[in-house]
């Protein structure tokens, strides 16, 4: 397999609440994604969610 450009690569957003540890554990291993995707972070507070 050849080397993949940002242009060949599908996108994501990955939207995560800013103050969960398990966004911080998913960040860890966000490596993993970004060999196959171009990943873009959208931080969110999930309490602003909840009271929308």
């Amino acid at each position: 397999m050849g080397t993949r450009t940002a242009a060949d690569k599908p996108s994501a957003d990955w939207f995560f609440d800013v103050i969960s540890p398990y966004a911080y554990l998913q960040w860890r291993e966000m490596d993993r994604f970004r060999r196959r995707l171009t990943v873009t972070p959208r931080p969110v507070l999930f309490a602003g969610l909840l009271n929308a």
